[in-house]
């Protein structure tokens, strides 16, 4: 097993040494660690395999992003451990952040005796799977190298094709600059050319210099401005770009780009070439900016570092708040309170006239009965029973407009009397004041 995994390492930086001439120069892939799924292969040996993989895809065309440089962005985003990024919405995340077009994830899976390796590359921009990729054998990693070699092949034909097609077309491109016979034929012949020139230009998974040329050459060629050179001149202008990532530390600060804020740090953005204000916003913390420099193509990385707002002014913060939270609560008003007094006063009289309708008609029974005291106390408690149905009816309905009536209504003069009737029979309640 020592002397497979020496014979692969070996054979990765051969591999290197044997790319075609524009190996490692198309889409930009992040590669993350094989998950190990009941295999006995060893960290070591899975990590060999993974490099191997690595190479196939670059002497197939591929920008592989280093795997110490993705560990080093896992470790700023303060990630536990590498193995822990298996998800496909983490290794999306990570795959942006390094400006890489697609992310390549791999399993190896133990089935019975024998070993399956999986594949599977996604595209970033199309939010979509692009390609998969199986293989297998024995698990021993001498039998798992062919596994690897087949893997890589799938994955690097859809590459391999585009690239042939693309030298096909500019193959028919250079005949059809040689055909220019008269005014209708040129512009026939450009826009034949600019068939060719716009499938090539706007095929992200050609290299971006290969792009270039060709709308180079084709500009170059037809200098008449057309639509055909206008949208030429605009694809241009985009492959042109380039990118600039911004970090804060602490990481999770607003990041401005001019007066635009372009979403929370880290974060890459494709910008035109030119000098641009970058600006971190933080809470709890005072806002740092910086002018970065960004030429066609090239990728330029700012760090911005945040200091922590004094402590004087947040401690006042704090004592602020806190003295607000302690303030006392407002005392009821005396309307409120009296209201409260009317209106339970009152229901204290009507439960009396209540009492007296009940007593007063037990008297009036015992009355008819033959009882001829009953009659005077039958009478006594009825004039108890309205004097309680009348008082307490007008004081719960003072108590409850005194209790609900608003504050800023409130004034004084209010007034409530209460007297008996000139027969002696009933009283009289007298409600004066404003509302």
């Amino acid at each position: 097993m020592r002397y497979a995994s020496r014979c692969l390492a070996l054979a990765t930086v051969l591999l290197g040494l044997a790319s075609p001439a524009w190996a490692g120069d198309g889409p930009v892939v992040a590669m993350f660690e094989m998950e190990n799924r009941g295999s006995e292969m060893k960290p070591e040996v899975l990590l060999n395999l993974l490099d191997y993989l690595s190479a196939k895809l670059t002497e197939g065309g591929f920008q592989v992003v280093p795997q110490e440089e993705v560990r080093a962005r896992l470790k700023d985003q303060q990630t536990k451990s590498y193995k822990e990024c298996v998800d496909q919405s983490c290794q999306v995340e990570l795959g942006r952040e390094l400006a890489a077009q697609k992310t390549l994830t791999t399993k190896i899976l133990r089935i019975g005796s024998n070993c399956q390796i999986t594949a599977v590359m996604y595209d970033l921009k199309k939010a979509a799977t692009e390609t998969a990729a199986t293989a297998g054998g024995p698990c021993d990693v001498e039998r798992l190298i062919p596994a690897v070699d087949e893997i890589s092949k799938k994955l690097c034909e859809p590459l391999k094709r585009a690239h042939l097609e693309a030298d096909a077309n500019l193959a028919r491109f250079e005949q059809l600059r040689q055909k220019a016979e008269n005014e209708k034929a040129e512009l026939d012949r450009m826009k034949k050319a600019w068939d060719i020139v716009a499938k090539i230009a706007n095929d992200e998974s050609l290299p971006r210099k290969m792009r270039i040329q060709a709308l180079d050459d084709f500009m170059g060629e037809f200098r008449e401005q057309t639509a055909f050179v206008s949208e030429a001149k605009k694809i241009m202008g985009s492959l042109m770009q380039g990118n600039l990532a911004v970090r804060s530390d602490p990481p999770g600060a607003e990041i401005l780009i001019g007066a635009d804020s372009v979403g929370m740090a880290p974060i890459t953005k494709p910008l035109d070439a030119g000098e641009y204000d970058v600006e971190a916003r933080l809470a709890g913390h005072t806002p740092t900016r910086t002018r970065a420099k960004l030429a066609s193509g090239e990728r330029v990385e700012v760090v911005l570092k945040l200091e922590p707002v004094a402590k004087t002014v947040e401690s006042a913060k704090v004592a602020e708040t806190e003295a607000e939270s302690e303030a006392p609560a407002k005392p009821m008003s005396t309307y409120t309170l009296v209201g409260h007094v009317t209106f339970w006063s009152g229901v204290g009289l009507v439960a009396l006239g209540g009492a007296g309708l009940g007593l007063s008609m037990s008297a009036a029974s015992d009355f008819k009965a033959g009882d001829i005291v009953a009659r005077d106390t039958s009478q006594t408690w009825a004039g108890v029973m309205w004097a309680g149905f009348g008082l307490g009816g007008a004081l719960l309905i003072t108590g409850v407009v005194m209790w609900l009536l608003p504050e800023e209504t409130q004034e004084t003069g209010l007034s409530a009397a209460a007297a008996p009737t000139a027969d002696g029979d009933g009283f009289t309640l007298t409600l004066g004041g404003r509302f």
